[in-house]
């Protein structure tokens, strides 16, 4: 059994030296939190195809149809985490971001977040996406 405490850290180091420290992996409340989190997005982006009028059934019968594409979109959903998810990922996660050798912490670690350039963001993205999924087994390795 194992408690996570806020001083288990894990360091990234980037190519400028800029540093992300984040939890070691998260905490049991907040892993439901995120699946409950994503679980919504996934319920809201529904909402939002079927207001335009399109017939959900019929698209997933079509794709159906075509075994390559349905296995590809399948995987893109599986790997695609939505933009709210990744947020809440690093809220729960980020200790400290150290840019240009000025330290973030806390809600801070958000705001610079938000403000980055793209591939800063991506990066960041990354290495929490990482460390999450590190310590959540998928369904297959959960299956044994």
């Amino acid at each position: 059994m194992k408690v996570i405490r806020d001083s288990d850290v894990v360091e990234f180091v980037d190519d400028s030296g800029d540093k992300l420290i984040l939890l070691e992996c998260p905490r049991q409340r907040d892993v439901m939190r995120g699946e409950d989190l994503a679980s919504e997005e996934a319920i809201a982006g529904l909402s939002k195809i079927k207001a335009l009028g399109m017939d959900t059934d019929k698209m997933l019968a079509d794709a159906q149809a075509n075994p390559e594409t349905f296995a590809a979109a399948q995987s893109n959903v599986e790997t695609t985490v939505p933009p709210k998810v990744r947020r809440f990922r690093l809220e729960v996660l980020g200790i400290r971001l150290v840019v240009g050798g000025e330290s973030f912490g806390g809600k801070a670690v958000l705001e610079q977040y938000d403000d980055m350039a793209r591939a800063s963001a991506a990066w960041v993205d990354e290495k929490v996406s990482r460390v999450w999924d590190g310590a959540t087994p998928d369904d297959a390795s959960a299956r044994g």
